[in-house]
């Protein structure tokens, strides 16, 4: 049985502050459905993973210190919440995967690109080893892969 939880938005390629915010009820709710099996992370119809942070968002997020302090709490928490997800993770990524792209598909477990993916680190996510790897995103610490028994 193939079951999907969708955020479908206006703006399907670039990262908003509104689609970070909504990752961890997804991700909670994903991980209450005893039928989910696998938490898949993929950009659906878009043709990108993600293209980065939606620009248009860019005027009022750094307006101030606090605005753009609490824009990268948003993301932490995203990315927290999908890193911590008991449920294994998946990054299915199809064209663009760049900036906050990269770092909701380096929190995954498990990264597959398609053939025709583009972005920052493309070779790096597809070669990156879970035992050696680690990336500063999100804040200044650095995150660390979960070893699966």
């Amino acid at each position: 049985m193939t079951q999907s939880i969708r955020l479908d938005v206006d703006a399907p390629i670039a990262l908003s502050v509104d689609m970070w915010a909504a990752i961890p009820a997804l991700v909670e709710q994903a991980t209450a459905d005893p039928n989910v099996k696998i938490l898949i992370i993929h950009g659906g119809d878009a043709g990108a993973f993600a293209a980065g942070a939606d620009i248009s968002e860019f005027e009022e997020i750094y307006a101030t210190r606090d605005s753009a302090a609490a824009s990268g709490s948003t993301i932490a928490a995203a990315l927290d919440a999908v890193e911590a997800c008991p449920k294994p993770t998946l990054a299915a990524i199809e064209g663009a995967c760049v900036g906050g792209g990269v770092s909701l598909a380096m929190t995954c477990d498990l990264r597959v690109a398609s053939a025709g993916r583009r972005g920052d680190c493309s070779k790096r996510l597809v070669r990156a080893r879970p035992r050696i790897f680690s990336l500063p995103v999100g804040s200044s610490r650095l995150r660390k892969p979960r070893a699966w028994a």
